[in-house]
Formats: C-alpha cells, structure tokens, sequence
C-alpha cells in the first residue's frame, strides 16, 4: 500500500487516471492507462487501486471504494 494523495478535494464529480508503465517477461515495453470516475461526498473517501500485469488471472488496473 502506498498513499499517493492526501488531500482536500471538492465534493462533487472527478476523474482520476491511472497510468503504468513497466517491461514484459519478454523484455517488450507495457503501458496502460484508465480513467475512473468518482464521486466525492462531504465524508473522507479512500480510493484503492490495484494493478495487474497482462498475464495476470484478472488483467488491468481496478479502481474500488475502501
């Protein structure tokens, strides 16, 4: 885990992007990026992110609630 952000933001609707950027087993060059949509309310909100590589059972990058 690794906080990236701690903060005031705006309640309201936002956007976050994820980018990574890394090497394939292969030695080939990796990037993906997504975009999240999120809703932020008066309460605290905590964001997590997870990352997964290509050849991983659930690929991607997952944005949840924690």
């Amino acid at each position: 885990m690794q906080r990236i952000y701690s903060g005031n933001i705006a309640t309201g609707a936002h956007e976050i992007a994820v980018s990574v950027t890394g090497k394939l087993a292969n030695g080939k060059d990796y990037t993906q990026t997504e975009h999240f949509p999120f809703t932020k309310e008066i309460k605290p909100k905590l964001i997590g992110v997870t990352l997964a590589g290509p050849d991983a059972p659930q690929p991607g990058i997952h944005l949840g609630d924690w």
